[in-house]
C-alpha cells in the first residue's frame, strides 16, 4: 500500500534528473526505484505504528489516572453538615461529587485534599497534578498524532494515485526522447503503451533505428521527427476553423480532434519549433497560436511571422524563399510556394527539411517549382480543391509532375480536405482526385515512388512501408506537469456528472481508432486484441445514434476499410495480388440506386472488385446479390463468375464511421472517404 508512494517519489526523482540534466541508466533507475519503494514503505509503516503506540500509551495512562481517582471512596454513613451520604466515590461522573465539591479544598503544599467543614478529614491522592509525568504524556500524545498525520498523508497520496490510474488511457504518439548509452547519444522515439489498469507495460521498439517519422494531425497540420529534432507544422489544435471569424462564410471541424495527444500549452515540452507555411487561418490558426507559450521558437514566412509577433511570440525566425534556419541537426530551407491572394501579394512558403542526406519536401497547396534537387519524402495534397472555377489546391496532375522532378522514394498525400465543412464557401467548394488515382498515375509514368497515406494521430515511419502503432508520450515532460495532470485526472474521475451520449461515442471512437491502428486492418492481431476491439464495438452498437441506418442517407458513400474479421479480405491484406501489395479496401453504397461495390486496390493500378445489387430492409439490414466480378492485373482484365448473395446489418452509423455485421458473423469497421466518387475505379475515371 505504501510502496506506491515510494514509487511516485522515485519516478519524480529520476524523471527530474532526466528532464533537467540527462537520463539515468535504466537498470540503475530500476534498482533505485525498488530500494526507495522498500525504504519509504517501511518508513510509512513505522510512522503509523509508532503513532498508534504513543497515542495509545497516552490514552492508557490517562485512563489509569481516572481509575486511581475513582478508587478512593468516602466511608459509609459519613455525616456532613446538611448532607448525608450512604455510599459514593469521588469521580468525574458522580452526582455526590458535584454536591460535595463546595466543601472540598486543596492545599498545593500537601498531597491531600480535605473537607474543611466536617470533623472528618478524608485524604485523597492528587491525580491531575502538572508534574513531569503529565508533560511527558502530552509530548507523547503530540508526537503520536504527528506520526499518525504523516501516515495519513502517505495513505492519501496512495489513494490519489490509485484513483488517477483508474482513468482510461489512450495510446498516443511518442514525439521525442534521447537515450544516452556509454556517452554517445542516439535519437530514438521513446514509447510506452499505457494500460487502462494503470500497470506498467514494456515499451515497444522504436519505429526505425533513426526514428524518422511523420504524424498527421488532420487537415494541414502534422508533426515530423528527423534526427534529434521534433517539428510541428501549421498547428490547428483547438476549436474550429474559420477565416476572420466569419463562420457563416466557412467553418471547418476536425473529425478526430479528441485524439490529440497534447494541448497547445504543452507544445514547448514536446517540440523544438513550430513551422508555419502560410499566414492564413488554416495554416496559422490564431486560437491555437494564442494558447501556445510565447517563448516557443517559430519559423515562418513574412506574413505568419508578423502575425506571431503581434500575438506576443518572442522567438520568431522569418525565412524567405532562398533562406534557411537550423533547428538542432535539421536545416529548414524555404522555397517559393503558393500565391494565395492578389497577383501582387507575396507567395507563401514551401519547405525542405534536411537532416544529413535525408530530405523531406512539403508544400500545402501543391505548388512546387523546379528545386534543382531530389528528395526522399514528398508531402503534398493530391485532392484538388476549387471555389467555383478558382483553383485553390492542386491535385493529381501537379502531384505527379512534382514527383517526376523530385523522384521521392515515398509520397505522402496531405489530408487537407479531410475535415467537415459548412458555410457559404463550402457549398461552392468542389474536390477532385483520389489517392488511388495518384498511385495509378505514378505507376503509369514508371516511377518507383511508394504512396502511403497517413492515418490521423498514427506516426508513419519515413523508412518503412507500414505505420507504427501510437504510444503514450513519456519523454521530455516535466515531472511537476505530470503531477498536475494526475491530480486533474483525479477530479475528472470522481466528478459526479456522467458524460453525455455524444461524449461517450466520441471517447469510444477514439479508443477504437487507437486499438485498430497497429493491427494492419486485422491481419496482425491476436485473439485477445480481437476480443478487445469487439468489446468496444458492442458499446458503440448500444449507443448507435441512427435508429434506422438502412434507410439513412448517411449510408450512401465510399467507405474505406479500417478493420475487419473477414478472412477473404485479410488474405489480400497479407498476401497482395500476385506480387502487388495491398493498398486499400473500399465499399461503395447507393441504397436508392440499389447498388453495392466492394473493391480491393493494389499497387500499380491493380484491383479486384465485386459488384452487387442492393435491397435495403430497414431498420438495419441490407440484402445483396453479386452481379459482376473483375480482377485487373497489369494490362489483363479477367472477368470472374459472380456467385453469392447475403446480407449485412449496420449496427453503428454516423457522419464518419460505420460498423456492420454480416451473415457469417464477421464485423466490418469502415470510415467515410470525403470527396471521393463512389463506384469509380482507379485510373479509369
Amino acid at each position: 500500500f505504501f510502496s506506491r508512494f515510494g514509487s511516485d517519489i522515485m519516478v519524480l526523482i529520476t524523471d527530474s534528473m532526466e528532464y533537467y540534466g540527462g537520463s539515468k541508466n535504466a537498470r540503475e533507475c530500476k534498482v533505485m526505484s525498488m530500494a526507495t519503494k522498500l525504504g519509504l514503505g517501511v518508513l510509512a509503516f513505522t510512522a503509523l505504528a509508532m503513532g498508534v503506540i504513543l497515542t495509545g500509551h497516552h490514552l492508557t495512562s490517562a485512563q489509569r489516572e481516572r481509575q486511581l481517582a475513582q478508587s478512593v471512596a468516602i466511608p459509609p454513613r459519613v455525616r456532613l453538615p446538611g448532607w448525608e451520604v450512604t455510599q459514593t466515590q469521588f469521580g468525574p461522573s458522580s452526582v455526590s461529587w458535584t454536591k460535595l465539591q463546595p466543601w472540598i479544598q486543596q492545599d498545593e503544599s500537601k498531597d491531600t485534599v480535605e473537607h474543611g467543614e466536617s470533623d472528618l478529614a478524608v485524604s485523597i491522592p492528587r491525580s491531575r497534578r502538572k508534574d513531569k509525568k503529565v508533560v511527558d504524556h502530552n509530548r507523547s500524545k503530540q508526537l503520536g498524532w504527528l506520526l499518525l498525520s504523516v501516515g495519513a498523508v502517505l495513505a492519501s497520496w496512495s489513494f490519489i494515485r490509485s484513483k488517477c490510474e483508474q482513468r482510461p488511457a489512450i495510446a498516443l504518439a511518442a514525439y521525442a526522447g534521447r537515450i544516452q548509452d556509454g556517452g554517445s547519444t542516439t535519437p530514438q522515439r521513446e514509447m510506452s503503451l499505457m494500460a487502462t489498469s494503470g500497470s506498467d507495460v514494456e515499451a515497444p521498439a522504436a519505429a526505425t533505428a533513426s526514428g524518422y517519422s511523420v504524424t498527421c494531425l488532420e487537415s494541414n497540420s502534422f508533426s515530423i521527427a528527423l534526427g534529434t529534432a521534433n517539428l510541428l507544422i501549421d498547428p490547428w489544435l483547438v476549436g474550429t476553423l474559420s477565416f476572420a471569424d466569419a463562420t457563416w462564410l466557412f467553418e471547418g471541424t476536425k473529425r478526430q480532434l479528441a485524439q490529440l495527444p497534447f494541448t497547445p500549452e504543452e507544445v514547448p515540452a514536446r517540440f523544438d519549433a513550430v513551422v508555419l507555411t502560410q499566414g492564413l487561418d488554416d495554416h496559422a490558426h490564431i486560437p491555437t497560436l494564442k494558447r501556445i507559450p510565447k517563448g516557443t521558437q517559430v519559423i515562418a514566412n513574412s506574413q505568419a511571422a508578423a502575425l506571431c509577433r503581434s500575438l506576443g511570440f518572442t522567438n520568431v525566425v522569418e525565412v524567405k524563399p532562398g533562406s534557411s534556419a537550423m533547428v538542432k541537426d535539421v536545416e529548414i530551407s524555404a522555397f517559393k510556394g503558393s500565391l494565395v491572394g492578389p497577383p501582387w501579394s507575396e507567395p507563401q512558403n514551401g519547405y525542405c527539411f534536411k537532416c544529413g542526406d535525408f530530405q523531406v519536401v512539403t508544400e500545402p497547396h501543391g505548388n512546387i517549382p523546379d528545386l534543382g534537387y531530389t528528395c526522399d519524402v514528398l508531402i503534398m495534397p493530391c485532392v484538388a480543391q476549387k471555389i467555383g472555377a478558382y483553383p485553390l489546391v492542386n491535385g493529381v496532375p501537379e502531384a505527379v509532375a512534382a514527383a517526376q522532378r523530385l523522384c521521392p522514394k515515398l509520397f505522402i498525400p496531405l489530408a487537407n480536405a479531410e475535415i467537415d465543412q459548412s458555410g457559404a464557401l463550402a457549398a461552392v467548394l468542389s474536390e477532385d482526385g483520389t489517392v488511388e488515382a495518384l498511385a495509378a498515375e505514378l505507376a503509369a509514368k514508371g516511377l518507383a515512388t511508394r504512396v502511403e497515406t497517413m492515418k490521423p494521430y498514427v506516426p508513419l515511419s519515413l523508412q518503412e512501408p507500414h505505420p507504427v502503432a501510437m504510444a503514450a508520450y513519456t519523454a521530455q515532460v516535466s515531472p511537476l506537469e505530470q503531477l498536475k495532470s494526475d491530480i486533474s485526472g483525479l477530479f475528472a474521475t470522481i466528478a459526479p456528472k456522467g458524460p453525455s451520449a455524444k461524449a461517450q461515442i466520441r471517447a469510444l471512437k477514439a479508443e477504437l481508432y487507437d486499438l485498430v491502428a497497429p493491427l494492419n486492418y486485422g491481419a496482425d492481431m491476436s485473439p485477445a486484441q480481437c476480443a478487445t476491439v469487439l468489446a468496444v464495438v458492442e458499446q458503440l452498437e448500444a449507443l448507435n445514434p441512427v435508429p434506422d441506418p438502412a434507410a439513412s442517407a448517411l449510408l450512401d458513400a465510399r467507405w474505406d476499410l479500417l478493420w475487419t474479421t473477414e478472412k477473404e479480405q485479410l488474405f489480400f491484406v497479407s498476401k497482395g495480388l500476385f506480387g502487388s501489395k495491398f493498398l486499400a479496401a473500399k465499399q461503395d453504397i447507393d441504397k436508392d440506386g440499389g447498388r453495392l461495390q466492394n473493391m480491393i486496390v493494389f499497387e500499380n493500378g491493380d484491383y479486384f472488385k465485386v459488384g452487387s445489387t442492393l435491397r435495403p430492409e430497414p431498420p438495419a439490414r441490407c440484402n445483396f446479390q453479386f452481379s459482376d466480378c473483375l480482377c485487373k492485373k497489369g494490362t489483363w482484365r479477367v472477368p470472374l463468375p459472380p456467385v453469392g448473395k447475403g446480407w449485412f446489418d449496420t449496427i453503428f452509423l454516423d457522419e464518419t464511421l460505420r460498423i456492420a455485421r454480416d451473415i457469417r458473423g464477421d464485423t466490418l469497421i469502415v470510415t467515410r472517404e470525403r470527396g471521393a466518387t463512389p463506384f469509380s475505379v482507379p485510373g479509369e475515371d
